[in-house]
């Protein structure tokens, strides 16, 4: 089985000189093997990544170092091997992404929500000074949140080695319980900071032995490929209905292959599942995992979007095509995968005449949420648009299924 990469990432931005650009990301990982231990005094390569929204890379470098005993690697973005210039990326044309491959395995894409000021200022030009404005947050000045309490306070003390870079900005960080913080940084001394804990794409294995990558997504853990085991967790085995009036008649747990066969489709698209699998107690998804609910499908659309429509969000004109993958939607249908969902337009088996449509030009994806007492919440993405729609399918047609980390 395939090694399952726990990373913790910092990753800050170094100067050469107070009155020079950084000239690279310090960059800190530890790596962990599937069952949790440390991959200690082991040699690995790590090929490191930015990219834009549409995946396009604007630097590119590897580095081939060696854990140390605690499975630490430590190293400077900018420095490893590489024909490119890191202080030639176009940081005003952002937002970027970093991008991860540790051994050749793909660990994720994140966003780099905190440029660096340096690197920003060097490629700007001084603009008009505008009217003074409120002069907001003293310098001394602090916030702490603790249990959702807010607390003030004034820094007493003198800050040492301040550079001429310093400067307030926004910064959102992820912990490691993924709980999300937005905070005030004032002053940082030479340094920007995000922690990114991310996952590599196999180690999640179901009862039949396959493999899924997998992504971390805001506070979720998703699965990265559509399932297809032909297993409950327990065992039992799920009836492979290929009849087509047989699947239109069914009140319980099936599942097919699109147009019958699993060797062209299967470990590209996964299976389709009735809804009657769905929720049966038996649990589809790996031990662990769960289907996710409408509201959970909702959570992952708004941590992409948050200007989504309504709170569950009936539709995002935008994070479909983040979520698709870069390859496999026809009529040039791609999307850019930029968060790692890695969305395939697996088509689906109709409830009206058990016949297959759709494979290449649409996806669908269960939740475990009904909508009315025949029919159950799913999630729609198509190849000629952006979005990502909420929609409403009688129980008995056949979605893909995406599971989510409990």
């Amino acid at each position: 089985m395939k090694n399952l990469f726990l990373i913790s990432v910092l990753i800050t931005a170094t100067f050469i000189s107070f009155s020079q650009v950084p000239n690279g990301f310090n960059f800190q990982a530890i790596l962990r093997n599937s069952d949790g231990t440390i991959k200690s005094i082991e040699t690995v390569s790590l090929q490191i990544s930015i990219v834009n929204e549409a995946g396009s890379s604007a630097f590119d470098e590897i580095h081939n170092t060696q854990t140390n005993e605690f499975g630490l690697v430590n190293l400077v973005i900018g420095e490893g091997t590489t024909s490119d210039n890191l202080s030639l990326v176009e940081w005003e044309a952002g937002p970027y992404y970093i991008d991860i491959i540790v051994n050749g395995t793909h660990i994720g894409t994140s966003p780099l929500l905190s440029v660096p000021y340096a690197f920003y200022a060097a490629s700007g030009n001084e603009g008009p000074q505008g009217p003074q404005g409120d002069p907001g947050i003293a310098f001394d000045d602090t916030l702490v949140l603790t249990d959702k309490t807010w607390t003030s306070s004034k820094i007493t003390d003198e800050l040492s080695n301040k550079s001429q870079s310093d400067h307030i900005h926004n910064l959102v960080t992820s912990s490691n319980d993924g709980f999300m913080s937005k905070d005030d940084k004032i002053n940082l001394d030479r340094l920007e900071a995000m922690i990114l804990e991310l996952y590599s794409e196999k180690g999640l294995t179901d009862i039949d032995g396959n493999e899924y990558a997998t992504t971390v997504i805001g506070n979720q853990l998703w699965m990265v490929e559509n399932l297809k085991t032909t297993h409950y967790s327990d065992g039992k085995p799920i009836p492979n209905i290929t009849d087509p009036l047989s699947w239109i008649n069914l009140t319980t747990g099936a599942y097919c292959w699109y147009n019958k066969d699993s060797a062209q489709y299967a470990d590209t698209y996964g299976a389709l599942y009735n809804w009657y699998a769905v929720s049966d107690s038996r649990n589809l998804c790996p031990d662990g995992w769960h289907m996710p609910s409408d509201a959970e499908w909702a959570t992952l659309v708004l941590f992409i979007d948050s200007t989504a429509i309504d709170s569950i969000v009936e539709e995002s004109v935008i994070a479909g095509n983040i979520l698709k993958s870069t390859i496999g939607w026809n009529s040039d249908g791609n999307g850019t995968d930029s968060v790692g969902f890695t969305a395939l337009p697996g088509g689906y088996c109709a409830r009206l005449d058990g016949l297959f449509y759709g494979n290449g030009d649409r996806g669908h994806w269960w939740t475990i949420s009904e909508s009315t007492t025949t029919d159950a919440w799913d999630r729609n993405i198509y190849y000629y648009d952006s979005s990502i729609s909420r929609g409403s399918y009688h129980k008995a047609g056949g979605l893909s299924i995406r599971c989510v980390k409990d």
